[in-house]
């Protein structure tokens, strides 16, 4: 489960409703927390790409240099093969983190809180999220 699900589960599950009192909707909260997880996404973000530039020049540096060497060459590749998927999917993810905290963000900026409310709780009924035990103390 990434931040922002957990996030979005946790204003569904019990931010704004307690006792069986509806709250206003902490609109200005969910952005608050959303944009902390714009944060830490850019800089995992700039890191990760980081490594996959310098891994790609590497590699392409190294075969160049062991290109006569059949084994070197291959070993190369198959460790290339490995660990450069493994950056780019990490870097989708959190791309797709960034993509839905940017959409609630905004959305929570220009709708109202109870239509807002209804959306973060179909969106955490969409995503399959379990009430989180602190919140089912209530």
């Amino acid at each position: 489960m990434s931040r922002v699900d957990r996030i979005v589960a946790r204003y569904a599950h019990g931010e704004s409703v307690r006792m069986g009192v509806a709250k206003e909707f902490p609109a200005a909260q969910l952005q608050e927390d959303l944009k902390g997880v714009l944060r830490q996404n850019r800089v995992y973000f700039n890191v990760l790409f980081g490594l996959l530039v310098a891994m790609t020049l590497l590699v392409m540096a190294l075969l160049g240099f062991f290109i006569r060497e059949q084994q070197v060459a291959a070993g190369l590749l198959a460790v290339s093969g490995i660990s450069l998927p493994f950056l780019i999917r990490l870097l989708v993810q959190m791309w797709q983190a960034k993509t839905q905290a940017e959409l609630l963000i905004t959305m929570s900026t220009h709708l109202e809180p109870a239509m807002m409310r209804s959306i973060v709780k179909a969106l955490a009924q969409g995503m399959n999220v379990k009430m989180p035990a602190a919140v089912r103390k209530e």
